[in-house]
């Protein structure tokens, strides 16, 4: 989006007027460079380059209270309308299935495989890892997570071959709602299938749209809370393996298409744009970095200062306990929980100065390095999720419903629904972008005031253009998008 780039540049260009007029030095962008940090053209490298030119540390980690701790319910909520809103252009573009007798007394089979292509069952929600990838850990079918759920029901389908499932609730509604039943066979002799995962639709919904149920069961779960999301971001950028626990290397690279092609998305897509077949075809150098870094992660390492000879490597023991710390402390302060996020960031820069040949004159730009990957990890982060068990679900079985086969790999599971995809992460970017365009907003008005007091003794019209273009300009840029 060389758009996007353009409207930056005027938002610089504005901001170092009105930093003139007030009498302030502009900030400079710290030297320090790190491998961790990614394309600058990017949409969220962008918007942190215009918001170093107005804060620093302590107002990056303000954002990070502000969106991950104080707002994280809104954005949660419109990326469910934004599900909701996706899946039901999709059906509606043939004839909409309504819930017949067979969805609810033979229901829709999938096979396990096809609804978990991160592999995210894998991890015991008991374990050490289980604990930061899931939450509601220990009531089992009883849980709040629709993930610990599904993965209690699959234990008991493999220990009790006589096992008929559970039942999920909607936690909304004044008397729980039953919406789905859920059972599982590690082995079906009868007709030869492995690892075989059968949801039935509650009877509650016998001649009703698809969409009401779906709709209905999108409320009733919870996509992710603030430690699951903050502990999926340092996994990524630190290459710790607290979602990627036990995978294999190709089971990893797995994963990175699938971010790959999100962020291709994020990056270069808008909602009126057709994506073709191009759109999922790796040059030899994308494919060997996705590998590279596969092999990384699998070794629990990252490069540094883009010196690929440094490898490092994270206590990850002492990530983890902070994350826990944080997720402890989910119903109480905010300042708590700020004090904690900025806790895990101090162990890991001092880990890392400690333990490699990283300066400790650099320890800083470090620590602001992490903070501002937390801040532009956010869209790829919370992209996927959306590729969870408890929702991709929802895709397999809307397929299904419509005729569609089974998918032969996570590659053509993407093509197939790249449609609902597109339109729910366009709308994660949208949130996200939005919600740091208030945060510069939050940045700039001060400025604005300092210089309106000056404005009112000279030169009033020549400088509130200034202002006014670059309000003009934030607008601009998320509308862009």
């Amino acid at each position: 989006m060389s758009t996007v780039s353009q409207q930056k540049n005027g938002i610089f260009g504005g901001i170092a007027a009105l930093k003139t007029v007030a009498n302030q030095s502009l900030i400079k962008a710290n030297g320090f460079k790190s491998s961790i940090l990614g394309d600058a053209n990017d949409i969220m490298s962008s918007l942190l380059e215009i918001f170093n030119q107005l804060g620093g540390y302590n107002e990056l980690i303000q954002t990070i209270e502000n969106i991950l701790i104080k707002r994280l319910d809104d954005i949660e909520n419109t990326i469910k309308g934004a599900i909701k809103t996706a899946i039901k252009q999709t059906i509606s573009c043939g004839v909409e299935p309504t819930i017949t007798s067979d969805l609810i007394s033979t229901g829709v089979t999938f096979n396990l495989k096809n609804i978990d292509p991160l592999v995210l069952l894998n991890i015991d929600p008991q374990s050490d890892n289980g604990e930061l990838v899931y939450f509601d850990n220990s009531q089992g079918v009883n849980s709040r997570d629709f993930n610990v759920f599904l993965y209690s029901v699959i234990a008991d389908g493999i220990n009790n071959q006589t096992s008929t499932g559970a039942t999920w609730y909607s936690s909304n509604l004044s008397t729980k709602q039953p919406l789905v039943s859920v059972s599982f066979q590690e082995f079906d002799s009868s007709n030869v299938i492995s690892n075989k995962l059968t949801v039935k639709i509650n009877n509650f919904y016998l001649g009703k749209k698809l969409s009401s149920f779906i709709s209905d069961y999108l409320d009733s779960i919870k996509l992710f809370n603030n430690t699951q999301l903050l502990s999926s971001i340092f996994d990524d950028i630190t290459g710790t393996k607290i979602f990627s626990i036990n995978k294999t290397v190709d089971q990893i690279a797995v994963e990175k298409i699938i971010q790959t092609l999100c962020t291709n998305i994020l990056n270069n897509v808008d909602e009126s744009d057709v994506i073709d077949d191009s759109f999922y075809t790796f040059s030899n150098d994308t494919y060997n970095n996705i590998l590279e870094e596969s092999e990384a992660k699998k070794n629990g390492t990252f490069t540094y200062n883009g010196d690929t000879s440094l490898q490092i490597t994270v206590d990850q023991t002492s990530l983890m306990n902070s994350l826990l710390n944080l997720k402890n402390t989910d119903s109480t302060k905010i300042s708590d929980q700020t004090t904690i996020i900025k806790g895990a960031i101090d162990n890991l820069t001092n880990d890392i100065v400690k333990n490699t040949s990283v300066s400790d004159k650099d320890q800083f730009a470090l620590k602001l390095n992490f903070i501002q990957n937390i801040i532009q990890k956010l869209m790829s982060s919370i992209t996927m999720f959306i590729f969870s068990p408890k929702i991709i679900y929802l895709f397999v079985m809307t397929s299904k419903l419509l005729g569609i086969e089974d998918s032969e790999n996570v590659l053509d599971f993407v093509k197939k629904n790249i449609n609902i995809y597109k339109l729910i992460i366009i709308a994660i970017r949208d949130v996200i972008v939005s919600e740091i365009t208030k945060e510069i907003e939050i940045l700039l008005a001060p400025l604005i005031a300092q210089v309106m007091t000056i404005l009112v003794k000279e030169k009033f019209t020549i400088y509130k253009s200034q202002i006014d273009g670059i309000l003009a300009l934030l607008t601009s840029v998320t509308s862009l998008i």
